[in-house]
């Protein structure tokens, strides 16, 4: 999803770093530019030769405390990290010198966030526009549709079969 909202806001250029192929297949279909079968921790010198240096702007979306550190090594100095995923318990993740030495920006973000120009409504209003308009494409997100009957089936999915499930489509 966040690859998503990059690609239809104008990104001329993505990586998207998994463990898991299945999912990096669905972030090429998504639009990435770029895949690295990796650990975000060991992607730093195969993303600066990707993309002939480090990204300006790294987005973390999953929600894994350990990700932050090795994602603060990932940003260009002076660049953004921003957080996306929640970890539940964010005192786990932990500042690093390269916050200071390399002038970064961390920007955090939550679904229930309220932001300037935009509320909760303003954004679900963009999203539909913007899937509408075909600038935001769902096609090849939803891996399986469900009966709502079948909620408890799709859940233990979702659950257990976390790589190669991206969207479930429940009508």
């Amino acid at each position: 999803m966040t690859l998503q909202w990059a690609v239809a806001a104008g990104a001329e250029e993505t990586l998207v770093i998994d463990t898991m192929e299945p999912r990096l297949e669905f972030a090429r279909r998504g639009g990435a530019t770029y895949t690295l079968a990796c650990s975000v921790a060991d992607a730093v010198p195969s993303a600066e030769k990707l993309m002939g240096g480090l990204p300006d702007i790294v987005a973390d979306a999953t929600g894994h405390a350990a990700v932050f550190q090795a994602a603060l090594k990932l940003v260009k100095t002076q660049g953004r990290l921003l957080l996306i995923g929640d970890t539940g318990e964010p005192t786990e993740q932990r500042l690093s010198g390269e916050l200071i030495r390399r002038s970064l920006t961390v920007h955090a973000a939550h679904g229930t966030t309220r932001f300037h120009d935009r509320d909760l409504h303003g954004v679900a209003k963009l999203f539909f526009k913007l899937v509408s308009s075909g600038r935001f494409p769902l096609e090849h997100m939803i891996t399986n549709t469900f009966s709502p009957d079948d909620a408890e089936a799709a859940y233990r999915l979702a659950n257990e079969s976390r790589g190669d499930t991206m969207g479930i489509l429940f009508r």
